[in-house]
């Protein structure tokens, strides 16, 4: 999936040097995994605030997972009576990862 628009590119010409700057969107979560080079658990990268870094193959599936419009977390459970919500087999909520 392509997330650039021409808008996205922008060419410079700085001291006879041509500087090409590239605006990359973030990806909607039913966009992704976006990656390079046809190879989605090689060229998949995931940024944070020091820079891109190569994305694991189990956050690759993690996002594959996640692209549904509607997940499993999502779903509301009908008809759960208090007793079932307190079994102690059940993990508490939230949590946090």
């Amino acid at each position: 999936m392509n997330l650039l628009s021409d808008e996205d590119v922008e060419i410079y010409d700085l001291d006879d040097n041509i500087v090409i700057a590239i605006h990359v969107p973030m990806a909607r979560r039913e966009q992704k995994p976006v990656y390079i080079n046809a190879c989605m658990f090689g060229g998949t990268f995931k940024r944070n605030h020091e820079g891109d870094y190569r994305c694991t193959e189990m956050q690759v599936k993690a996002m594959l997972r996640d692209q549904p419009e509607s997940t499993m977390d999502m779903r509301i459970i009908e008809n759960m009576t208090v007793e079932q919500r307190h079994n102690p087999e059940l993990p508490e909520s939230p949590q946090v990862f």
